[in-house]
């Protein structure tokens, strides 16, 4: 039988949303996961969406860069968790911010 509580539906009290008491990380996922529809609505009424940076056009280049530097690339995208690609191209964009 399901716990009432993993169960339970989003509720809206005075417009705010009254969030349950979770036993585990696990029944809180799940409760956000049943509820996902009606919390987006919740937050869409009350937050402006933005578009994120992702939606921004992208393009394809090949670029030729010091085998020290890829590897520099690489061991600091090993110690934050982040593909490479993303590295290079957050210190691209702080280059071209500092460039003008």
């Amino acid at each position: 039988m399901k716990s009432s509580r993993s169960s339970k539906r989003a509720n809206l009290a005075n417009g705010e949303l009254v969030l349950p008491e979770w036993k585990s990380e696990a029944e809180e996922a799940k409760w956000w996961y049943d509820n996902r529809d009606l919390v987006f609505e919740h937050l869409s009424k009350r937050a402006r969406l933005v578009q994120p940076d992702a939606a921004e056009r992208t393009r394809s280049v090949t670029l030729r860069i010091p085998e020290s530097d890829l590897a520099r690339a690489k061991s600091i995208a090993q110690r934050s968790g982040k593909p490479y690609q993303r590295v290079l191209k957050d210190a691209m964009r702080d280059g071209l911010k500092r460039a003008g």
